[in-house]
Protein backbone atom coordinates (compact mmCIF):
# COMPACT_ATOMS: atom_id res chain seq x y z
CA UNK A 1 0.00 0.00 0.00
CA UNK A 2 3.29 2.34 0.49
CA UNK A 3 4.46 2.31 -2.50
CA UNK A 4 0.96 2.11 -4.34
CA UNK A 5 0.31 5.68 -2.69
CA UNK A 6 3.80 7.02 -3.52
CA UNK A 7 2.82 5.91 -7.23
CA UNK A 8 -0.47 7.67 -6.85
CA UNK A 9 1.38 10.73 -5.81
CA UNK A 10 3.84 11.08 -8.50
CA UNK A 11 0.92 10.06 -10.63
CA UNK A 12 -0.83 12.93 -9.57
CA UNK A 13 2.13 14.87 -10.47
CA UNK A 14 2.51 14.21 -14.16
CA UNK A 15 -1.27 14.71 -14.51
CA UNK A 16 -0.59 17.83 -12.94
CA UNK A 17 2.38 18.83 -15.71
CA UNK A 18 0.14 18.02 -18.03
CA UNK A 19 -2.69 20.05 -17.24
CA UNK A 20 -0.88 22.88 -17.23
CA UNK A 21 0.13 22.49 -20.16
CA UNK A 22 -3.44 22.28 -21.46
CA UNK A 23 -3.79 26.08 -19.37
CA UNK A 24 -5.81 23.88 -16.32
CA UNK A 25 -4.43 23.68 -13.01
CA UNK A 26 -5.63 20.48 -11.00
CA UNK A 27 -8.00 22.09 -8.90
CA UNK A 28 -9.90 23.74 -11.81
CA UNK A 29 -9.84 20.36 -13.59
CA UNK A 30 -11.64 18.78 -10.45
CA UNK A 31 -14.24 21.62 -10.29
CA UNK A 32 -14.99 21.74 -13.63
CA UNK A 33 -15.50 17.69 -13.36
CA UNK A 34 -17.56 18.15 -11.03
CA UNK A 35 -19.94 21.36 -12.69
CA UNK A 36 -19.66 19.04 -15.99
CA UNK A 37 -22.43 16.95 -14.08
CA UNK A 38 -24.42 18.94 -11.37
CA UNK A 39 -25.05 22.97 -10.60
CA UNK A 40 -23.82 23.89 -6.79
CA UNK A 41 -23.43 27.09 -5.04
CA UNK A 42 -19.70 28.01 -3.79
CA UNK A 43 -20.24 26.96 -0.57
CA UNK A 44 -21.25 23.93 -1.18
CA UNK A 45 -18.67 23.27 -3.67
CA UNK A 46 -15.69 24.53 -0.65
CA UNK A 47 -17.47 21.86 1.41
CA UNK A 48 -17.54 19.11 -0.87
CA UNK A 49 -14.18 19.77 -1.80
CA UNK A 50 -12.76 20.28 0.98
CA UNK A 51 -11.02 23.69 0.22
CA UNK A 52 -11.61 27.24 2.26
CA UNK A 53 -13.94 29.33 0.06
CA UNK A 54 -11.89 32.35 -0.05
CA UNK A 55 -9.11 29.80 -2.23
CA UNK A 56 -12.31 28.81 -3.77
CA UNK A 57 -13.70 32.00 -4.60
CA UNK A 58 -10.31 32.41 -6.25
CA UNK A 59 -10.66 29.09 -8.02
CA UNK A 60 -13.99 30.26 -9.76
CA UNK A 61 -12.43 33.44 -10.38
CA UNK A 62 -9.82 32.42 -11.97
CA UNK A 63 -12.46 30.02 -14.47
CA UNK A 64 -14.82 32.94 -14.26
CA UNK A 65 -12.23 35.21 -16.04
CA UNK A 66 -11.85 32.63 -19.13
CA UNK A 67 -15.54 32.31 -19.29
CA UNK A 68 -14.92 28.86 -17.93
CA UNK A 69 -17.77 29.07 -15.56
CA UNK A 70 -20.70 31.13 -14.96
CA UNK A 71 -22.23 32.62 -11.89
CA UNK A 72 -25.84 32.85 -11.78
CA UNK A 73 -28.06 34.14 -9.26
CA UNK A 74 -30.69 31.62 -7.72
CA UNK A 75 -34.13 31.91 -9.36
CA UNK A 76 -35.75 31.71 -6.02
CA UNK A 77 -33.16 32.78 -3.58
CA UNK A 78 -31.30 35.94 -4.72
CA UNK A 79 -29.17 35.96 -2.00
CA UNK A 80 -27.69 32.44 -4.00
CA UNK A 81 -25.23 32.15 -7.10
CA UNK A 82 -24.80 29.12 -8.83
CA UNK A 83 -22.31 28.35 -10.80
CA UNK A 84 -22.22 26.36 -14.25
CA UNK A 85 -20.01 25.14 -16.55
CA UNK A 86 -20.14 26.90 -19.95
CA UNK A 87 -19.41 25.74 -23.64
CA UNK A 88 -15.95 26.80 -22.92
CA UNK A 89 -15.71 25.33 -19.83
CA UNK A 90 -16.65 21.67 -21.27
CA UNK A 91 -14.28 22.27 -24.44
CA UNK A 92 -11.41 23.17 -21.80
CA UNK A 93 -12.80 20.14 -19.71
CA UNK A 94 -12.45 18.03 -22.78
CA UNK A 95 -8.96 18.64 -23.80
CA UNK A 96 -7.66 18.25 -20.15
CA UNK A 97 -9.22 14.86 -20.19
CA UNK A 98 -7.50 14.33 -23.52
CA UNK A 99 -3.93 15.04 -22.73
CA UNK A 100 -4.22 13.06 -19.19
CA UNK A 101 -5.31 10.27 -21.00
CA UNK A 102 -2.51 10.39 -23.49
CA UNK A 103 -0.32 10.87 -20.63
CA UNK A 104 -1.52 8.08 -19.09
CA UNK A 105 -1.10 6.13 -22.21
CA UNK A 106 2.70 7.17 -22.66
CA UNK A 107 3.37 6.29 -18.89
CA UNK A 108 1.54 2.68 -19.28
CA UNK A 109 3.24 1.64 -22.55
CA UNK A 110 6.49 -0.48 -21.80
CA UNK A 111 9.44 0.29 -24.02
CA UNK A 112 8.33 -2.72 -26.12
CA UNK A 113 5.55 -0.86 -27.11
CA UNK A 114 3.11 -3.10 -25.20
CA UNK A 115 0.14 -1.13 -23.86
CA UNK A 116 -1.34 -2.16 -20.39
CA UNK A 117 -4.97 -1.56 -20.70
CA UNK A 118 -5.70 -3.62 -17.99
CA UNK A 119 -3.95 -1.16 -15.19
CA UNK A 120 -5.81 1.46 -16.48
CA UNK A 121 -9.03 -0.27 -16.07
CA UNK A 122 -7.62 -0.69 -12.26
CA UNK A 123 -7.06 2.60 -12.13
CA UNK A 124 -10.36 3.17 -12.86
CA UNK A 125 -11.74 1.09 -10.77
CA UNK A 126 -11.02 3.47 -8.05
CA UNK A 127 -13.53 6.12 -8.94
CA UNK A 128 -16.28 4.37 -7.05
CA UNK A 129 -14.60 4.70 -4.16
CA UNK A 130 -12.79 8.04 -4.12
CA UNK A 131 -16.05 9.34 -4.99
CA UNK A 132 -17.90 7.75 -1.28
CA UNK A 133 -15.34 9.16 0.16
CA UNK A 134 -15.39 12.80 -1.05
CA UNK A 135 -19.48 12.41 -0.56
CA UNK A 136 -19.15 10.90 2.90
CA UNK A 137 -16.53 14.34 3.78
CA UNK A 138 -18.91 16.84 2.67
CA UNK A 139 -21.45 15.51 5.18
Amino acid sequence: MLRAAEAGARLARHIERTLADAELTLPQFRLLLHLETTTDTASDLARKAQIKPPSLTALVDGLANRNLVQRIPDDCDRRRVNLYITDEGRAALDNGRRAAAQRLQQLASEPDGYFDYELLEWLARWIGPLNRARDANAR
